[in-house]
């Protein structure tokens, strides 16, 4: 550069005008950041190396007679660290509206069937090493433990509820009939998720759980209106008769009344975007739980009332009746 009288400024400044390339940072947009660049002239280092800087004695002096132009590293965005040492990572997204748990096994999945043709190394002290891929940060621990806090919370609820309608109902037939509503119902929510293809997640399992609550209202409605007639009925009267016309009674009232609730859901349904993504799948569970039980209500404790339950006189004031 002495020799023919050019600075630092003159090789900058060629460079510059043989390319203008210009750059502009980073800007970001929905969470993503995007690297701004004005791509130049310049194609390969050849360009950059004919690049003129000045003229002396009519003689052109180009970049490669000053320096020597070879490829530099990539601007640098961060680094990854683990353990004090520095590591390869890579981040996994999931498509929207996918499921994340299967995803997160996919990507396993995958993982280990790739392993085997991973770079391997023999050391200077002979052991060989291999190139692994291991978990940084796995969601699936997260998402089991929060499900599996949801099902211990809907198995407690249906035990406590189960125990209550024991303790307050004194007749034990119609409390183990009341009680046989909660889990079937439960078990046809599951069968409705799975045909319907909705997920198990926070919501939705928090849809059975509010569902509870109201799930053995149907079968007190059916069994007291059987126990009713079964002591005021005529002695000669078939069984399966007065089981019969107690269930055709109220039979329509327990069905008129979880449809008034599914119903009531319908604008939930009608969400779009993160709003029916959030709150859709709860209104599918509590809407299955209530179809579950006032199928199981109406179709199932009918015939096995008439199975269980005896014709008895006298007060009734430790059995359905007195918590009406």
């Amino acid at each position: 550069m002495r020799s023919f009288e050019v600075g630092l400024e003159d090789v900058v400044s060629a460079v510059r005008r043989s390319n203008i390339d210009v750059g502009a940072r980073t800007i970001e947009a929905n969470r993503v950041e995007y690297l701004i660049r004005g791509l130049g002239f310049v194609k390969s280092l050849s360009d950059i190396e004919n690049a003129l800087i000045a003229v002396r004695d009519e003689v052109p002096v180009l970049v490669k007679h000053v320096a020597h132009v070879t490829s530099g590293p990539a601007y640098r965005r961060g680094a990854l660290d683990k353990g004090g040492n520095e590591v390869v990572g890579g981040v996994v997204v999931a498509r929207y509206g996918t499921n994340p748990l299967a995803a997160i096994n996919n990507v396993k999945a995958k993982i280990e069937e790739i392993s085997p043709g991973l770079p391997r190394k023999v050391l200077p002290d002979g052991t060989s090493s291999q190139i692994h891929v291991v978990p940084f940060y796995d969601r699936s621990g997260l998402i089991q433990e929060t499900l599996g806090t949801l099902n211990d919370a809907i198995f407690e609820e249906i035990l406590v509820a189960i125990i209550v309608i024991l303790l307050l109902v004194t007749h034990v037939e119609g409390s183990l009939l009341v009680s046989s509503v909660l889990p079937l119902a439960v078990f046809i929510s599951f069968i409705g998720m799975k045909i319907f293809g909705v997920d198990a997640n926070i919501l939705s399992l928090a849809g059975i759980a509010i569902a509870i609550g109201t799930l053995d209202d149907m079968g007190i409605v059916i069994s007291e209106s059987i126990l009713k007639h079964l002591e005021t009925a005529d002695a000669k009267e078939s069984k399966i008769h007065v089981v019969f016309r107690a269930s055709s009674e109220v039979g329509s009232a327990v069905v008129t009344a979880a449809f008034t609730t599914i119903v009531s859901f319908l604008p939930v349904f009608a969400l779009e975007g993160p709003e029916g993504k959030l709150f859709r799948p709860l209104a599918f569970t509590k809407t299955f739980a209530l179809i579950g039980a006032a199928v199981v209500a109406v179709a199932m404790i009918p015939p096995l009332a008439q199975l269980l339950f005896r014709r008895e006189n006298g007060s009734r004031k430790d059995r359905f009746g007195w918590l009406f």
